[in-house]
């Protein structure tokens, strides 16, 4: 296996500030070509060769945990032990970040997680996602951290595509299982999402979501970083004895139930909980108390992540529910 070079981000034309290394941990700015923006990066080089490992956060602002759990890896990930190199994005949308927006970019008002593989003649959005794809395609594997947006109640699990060539979908499963997390849904549902472009460009990807509502959650970021540990043992990276396995939950989809109406949302249940097809999960009412729409499970199985939010637009997701 060749030695590993700091990532190729030079050759782009997108980096400003310290330089990456050849050996040892630098921090460094990526420009985003055509917009006044950078993203905060880390390179974290090992003396040897190597996997390459690109670890995304921040893809949505308000989503804590993820953004903790990927600091701490760059701060504390010793490059004198590690096998290869770990590139580090750690704020994919600072505008998001800044602003406390959920969900969308201030800049164009765009879902960054709906607009992969990106274009780099687009929006701000759009370019800010080519610039990432760009970026992992001088990767061999890409976690992108998520978790529960301002408003959302989430339990953990990770996402995996099927929506690939066959080997590369049994490499993204086999970082999903070495991650951890308690629950790991296959699913291509999400169309433009980081972890199904990448799986369809030949990357092996996962998508792990843990934390929510707003809140900097200690114990939801300690779960993402072991996760990313987990991976780092078991790609070689970093030495360690064999993973203990965790005991996973698999789910085959999920459903998302999104507001038919503008109003007060109302959710008889939350993140973690069962449901029954048919059951009803929660209503919607005018600010007068009238009722605006009775939103029912269309399949049994375990919601993921509950908006808990009073305030609801049209067209916001509410909850999802794996089966």
């Amino acid at each position: 296996m060749q030695e590993v070079e700091a990532p190729s981000l030079e050759r782009h034309g997108c980096l400003r500030g310290v330089q990456p290394v050849d050996t040892g941990t630098s921090r460094f700015d990526i420009e985003v070509p055509g917009i006044e923006l950078s993203l905060p990066a880390t390179s974290i080089v090992g003396p040897t060769g190597g996997p390459r490992l690109l670890v995304t956060a921040g893809v949505h602002g308000g989503e804590y945990a993820p953004i903790e759990a990927a600091r701490r890896l760059g701060e504390e990930l010793d490059p004198g032990e590690l096998r290869g190199s770990v590139t580090i994005v750690h704020l994919v949308s600072p505008a998001s970040f800044f602003a406390r927006r959920q969900y969308v970019n201030p800049q164009d008002g765009k879902n960054p997680n709906r607009y992969f593989p990106g274009d780099a003649t687009g929006t701000a959005t759009q370019r800010i996602t080519r610039r990432i794809m760009v970026l992992a395609q001088d990767h061999d594997a890409w976690i992108d951290l998520h978790g529960g947006d301002i408003h959302e109640a989430l339990v953990p699990f990770t996402l995996v595509s099927s929506a690939g060539q066959p080997e590369t979908c049994r490499r993204a499963l086999d970082l999903a299982q070495a991650f951890g997390l308690p629950r790991l849904v296959t699913t291509d549902v999400l169309g433009g999402s980081s972890y199904v472009a990448a799986t369809q460009a030949g990357i092996p990807a996962i998508l792990p979501e843990a934390g929510g509502l707003g809140q900097l959650d200690p114990e939801a970021a300690l779960q993402l970083l072991d996760g990313l540990h987990r991976v780092l043992v078991s790609l070689g990276m970093l030495a360690g004895p064999p993973l203990e396995p965790k005991e996973i939950r698999h789910f085959h989809q999920f459903v998302w139930n999104r507001a038919e109406s503008s109003g007060l949302w109302y959710p008889k249940k939350t993140a973690g909980q069962s449901t029954e097809a048919g059951e009803v999960l929660g209503t919607i009412t005018d600010p007068y108390g009238d009722l605006l729409q009775e939103v029912k499970a269309s399949e049994s199985g375990e919601i993921l992540f509950s908006v808990r939010s009073l305030a609801i637009e049209l067209g916001d997701p509410l909850l999802a529910v794996a089966f």
